[in-house]
């Protein structure tokens, strides 16, 4: 699959585009640092203006999270401003603003009103597509050569899915009318602008995008003609996010997400990715993880070392990485420490509007992690798989590739199909746990949207895995299938800094809370408040 990319932020968050000094690259693990701020001032003057001039995004539109109390109109009207949406589940609103009024001028005025947590554009994302430029040999061979290398011949032996089981596919949308994809389609809706007023249940694939990584994830089997999909018996459920163009705004991707839950989806795959962060986006994200449902994402088609990647690199996101046939990465494969897993990304046939093509990208890898924990959950559909049993299933059986253990070009390793599905129902989460940092200033009282990072500590040198973030409107900041270890905070906002630290133990939450002060002041880090029962859904 083409993976989809947002153009370079030139923004205020640069935590989430941060290469920390303390963490030193071997030759081998070389980075290409986005900037060289270290831990002590990793965080630039915090705010919660997440704007800046020539962003791409949507014209005259605004992302806002308002404070409790306030009056929306009121609010709204400093700008000219009216209420396009309001997303109950999240507590965000979408707005039109007066076009008197450029973007950033629009976004400051709003925060001058008092009455508003954060406002932040309605980003564009686009496809990315990395070009195959050799036509295949076989058209057959590079249908197989995915397949055999993730061991899906011996998967298939355990399970081929269940129809109860629902892959949503958040793209361009699914051409349910071609001969391996149909009556796999239970239903879809259109959350893009494309065809005003267009709320099909069923939306078809103007670009071929979705239609692919559908095929990938669950093309029929055994009906004699094209392909074979990782996971042939379970449904689909088409959630258009993307235009023809191949770009989607986060607002729609968003949407997509909470519908898709709603609907049932039991895994939600995303072959996007981009460049902005976005905290209205990660809590759609994190609404799915709430309920239990895994996300997965593409890494991106970088070409290098890149953490800043949305939304594969919010924290509790399955991140996919791509892989060659000859099981090394492939060199468009973006490397970061939020990458968790590889899948065969290069020269992968599937299925397309009106016939097959051969594409590459991680968007194409994307699909057969989606589609084997699709699987998962049709083998143990009695299992409570919460997100960090889902996550220990997959480290566990992964085959290790580059150096042994994590690392950042391949995660924990290549997807194996076979040894995942071997054996009994999996009976304990022994390797991942979820940690929530809670954030307070030095009179106790909670910090809301400030600034998170947090890194494994003991961790060799040029493979630390550092996660970034923004706190709530409680002051907590989840961190979903987390290994289990002792981790080092950093926190920001306002001016206020402050670090702790952390241990996660495998199967249970636990909570910690990190005081940032004056950076005039001695932080006496993080207090840990004791194990809680682990999330479940």
């Amino acid at each position: 699959m083409k993976t989809i990319f947002l153009r370079p932020l030139l923004a205020v968050l640069l935590l989430f585009f941060l290469v920390l000094s303390g963490c030193l690259s071997s030759s081998r693990w070389r980075r290409e640092p986005v900037n060289k701020i270290g831990p002590v001032d990793v965080f630039a003057p915090e705010t919660a203006f997440n704007i800046r001039e020539g962003v791409d995004a949507v014209s005259g539109q605004l992302l806002v999270r308002l404070k409790p109390g306030a009056d929306p109109g009121r609010v709204f009207q400093a700008v000219g401003g009216s209420e396009i949406q309001h997303y109950e589940e999240l507590d965000w609103y979408r707005i039109a603003y007066d076009p008197r009024f450029d973007l950033v001028a629009a976004g400051r005025e709003l925060l001058q009103t008092g009455q508003v947590y954060i406002v932040e554009p309605n980003y564009l994302a686009e496809i990315s597509t990395e070009p195959f430029t050799e036509p295949p040999n076989d058209p057959y061979f590079h249908l197989q050569w995915g397949l055999e290398k993730i061991n899906a011949l011996a998967g298939w032996k355990e399970t081929t899915g269940s129809e109860e089981i629902i892959i949503a596919v958040l793209d361009t949308g699914i051409d349910h009318t071609h001969p391996d994809l149909d009556g796999k389609v239970v239903g879809g809706w259109n959350f893009t602008p494309d065809i005003p007023g267009d709320e099909s249940d069923m939306p078809g694939d103007d670009h071929g995008h979705g239609t692919h990584v559908a095929g990938i994830a669950a093309a029929r089997t055994g009906n004699e003609i094209g392909i074979a999909g990782v996971a042939p018996a379970c449904q689909l459920l088409a959630v258009k996010v993307l235009s023809a163009t191949g770009r989607g705004d986060y607002e729609g991707i968003g949407k997509g997400i909470m519908w898709a839950v709603d609907q049932g989806a039991h895994v939600i795959n995303m072959s996007l990715s981009g460049r902005l962060y976005s905290r209205f986006l990660q809590e759609a994200v994190e609404y799915a993880l709430g309920k239990g449902v895994p996300v997965v994402a593409a890494v991106g088609n970088e070409h290098k070392y890149y953490d800043n990647v949305y939304p594969a690199a919010y924290p509790g996101v399955i991140s996919v990485g791509a892989v060659k046939s000859d099981k090394t990465k492939a060199d468009f494969s973006t490397e970061g420490g939020h990458l968790f897993l590889t899948a065969p990304g290069q020269a992968i046939y599937s299925t397309v509007p009106g016939g097959y093509e051969s594409w590459r990208g991680t968007s194409m890898a994307t699909p057969f992690v989606s589609g084997a924990v699709a699987l998962f959950k049709s083998k143990w559909p009695d299992l409570d798989w919460d997100i960090n049993m889902v996550h220990a299933q997959l480290k566990k059986t992964a085959e290790d590739l580059a150096v042994p253990g994590w690392d950042p070009e391949t995660g924990w390793g290549l997807l194996d199909l076979g040894r995942a599905l071997a054996g009994d129902q999996p009976q304990t989460n022994d390797l991942f746990g979820t940690l929530v940092v809670i954030v307070k200033d030095n009179n106790g009282e909670v910090v809301k949207y400030g600034r998170i990072l947090l890194r494994e500590e003991n961790t060799p040198a040029g493979r630390c895995r550092d996660l970034n973030t923004m706190t709530n409107e409680e002051g907590k900041a989840l961190f979903m299938a987390q290994p289990a270890g002792t981790y080092r905070i950093w926190a920001a906002k306002d001016g206020l800094r402050g670090e702790g630290t952390a241990t996660v133990t495998a199967g249970e939450t636990c909570e910690v809370t990190v005081t940032v002060r004056s950076p005039l002041q001695k932080n006496k880090g993080a207090r840990r408040q004791g194990p809680k029962n682990r999330i479940s859904r």
